[in-house]
């Protein structure tokens, strides 16, 4: 299960988005929402987000702060962002931040179910890889071959 953070300073935009996910398609988890930039921080420090989707523009600390804490914290956290500005140093400085999608508003739900759907399809495969690599570690050591010594899994 997916779990997603909306981090949108408009109330009514933030439950826009929400309505827009196909929760059953990507398999989320739960749904949590912040105002601003803090409570976005104070949510992932309390759990695991698998997807942030934030505002580029919030009061405070905005959404490409956001995404550089979430680069530089909790790197396992996939961000996209939204904006309604169509500017090239916004989604310059978002790419640095490594963020998997700059979507302008107005949103389509469309669009925005395309760039979930990545992630947790890219999530997933990353997530077999784990599996399966540790599958190959415990067998070694159950065969008597030292983990060090193991070959790595493509």
């Amino acid at each position: 299960m997916v779990n997603i953070l909306i981090a949108e300073d408009q109330r009514w935009t933030r439950k826009g988005i929400i309505e827009m996910i196909d929760e059953e398609l990507l398999g989320v988890g739960h749904i949590h929402e912040s105002a601003n930039g803090v409570e976005a921080i104070r949510q992932l420090e309390a759990g695991p987000v698998d997807i942030l989707i934030t505002d580029i523009r919030m009061p405070g600390i905005d959404g490409l702060e956001l995404s550089r804490h979430v680069m530089e914290h909790f790197p396992q956290t996939k961000v996209i962002v939204i904006s309604g500005h169509d500017e090239f140093r916004y989604a310059r400085e978002a790419l640095r931040y490594g963020v998997k999608d700059y979507l302008l508003k107005p949103i389509q739900p469309a669009e925005l179910n395309v760039a979930l759907e990545k992630i947790v399809s890219g999530h997933q495969m990353d997530k077999r890889r784990e599996d399966q690599y540790h599958r190959m570690v415990l067998r070694q050591l159950l065969e008597g071959v030292d983990a060090e010594e193991a070959e790595p899994l493509g």
